[in-house]
């Protein structure tokens, strides 16, 4: 009898760990998911599945969800998203606020969100956009001028009336918020839609660069540039932190030695 339940057991465990085996040996599916909502970014990272069948675009987000304290999506269960973190889809004047769906920057129609074929690190984007009725701006970066002149210039690519051609159109009146350090430096896009650097924001390295725009009414008028765009200043073109720093010290150094001077001039004047 106890030869039997000691057999039993060990048929348990050996079940176990096979099945433990099975799923640790299962592929993983992932996907970069970014969520802009109405005033920001709520979400950024990756997220996965060892489950192919939950591999859907609604799937991955609803696991974003679940795993996230900081978001909320509402709707997917009736087949398009109607809120994120208590921002709702409604109707303005001149078309429908939503939340667009996107991956690797194709748009994707919530009819088609449940049969599309996802891969493995695709990138889906989702964002509050008037985009079918006031239309939404896709920025891009010009750093040409950066170096020579300290110029960033901001654009997008606008179709024709016929969408058989482009033109390059100016980002004019965003906010641009320049990360240097712990630093930050925020200028206007100018006619063109570009900003001068002061001297003090060029220094050499990788900064975090923050674009905003938003309509009288609220709603976004381009799309954020991602949480993690940076855009880089050669070191030997622009000042390092440690010259600032270095800079810095030797000011505090030389007032420390002014100060004593002084000091010390008084003390002996008072003693003649």
């Amino acid at each position: 009898m106890k030869k039997k339940l000691i057999l039993i057991v060990l048929t348990v465990i050996i079940a176990a760990m096979s099945a433990i085996s099975v799923f640790a040996d299962m592929p993983e599916y992932s996907v970069k998911l970014r969520i802009e909502g109405k005033n920001g970014n709520l979400f950024f990272d990756e997220v996965s599945t060892n489950n192919s069948l939950n591999f859907t675009i609604p799937n991955m987000i609803m696991l974003a969800d679940s795993r996230s304290d900081e978001l909320s999506v509402k709707g997917l269960d009736i087949g398009y998203i109607t809120e994120i973190n208590g921002d709702g889809i409604g109707v303005t004047e001149k078309g429908q606020d939503i939340y667009v769906i996107r991956v690797n920057g194709e748009y994707v129609p919530y009819s088609e969100i449940d049969s599309y074929s996802l891969k493995n690190g695709d990138e889906i984007l989702v964002y509050y956009s008037d985009e079918f009725g006031d239309g939404m701006i896709f920025p891009m970066v010009d750093t040409s001028k950066l170096v020579s002149d300290r110029y960033i210039r901001f654009f997008y690519e606008k179709p024709s009336e016929d969408g058989k051609s482009f033109s390059n159109e100016s980002v004019v009146g965003a906010t641009v918020n320049w990360y240097c350090g712990d630093a930050m430096f925020t200028y206007t896009t100018d006619a063109k839609g570009g900003v001068y650097l002061e001297k003090a924001a060029f220094v050499g390295g990788k900064h975090k660069v923050e674009l905003n725009l938003v309509r009288e009414d609220g709603t976004p008028a381009l799309l954020r540039l991602a949480p993690d765009y940076t855009i880089e200043v050669p070191v030997d073109v622009g000042d390092s932190h440690d010259v600032y720093i270095a800079f810095a010290a030797a000011v505090a150094s030389l007032c420390g030695m002014i100060c004593l001077a002084l000091s010390l001039k008084k003390f002996l004047g008072v003693r003649n």
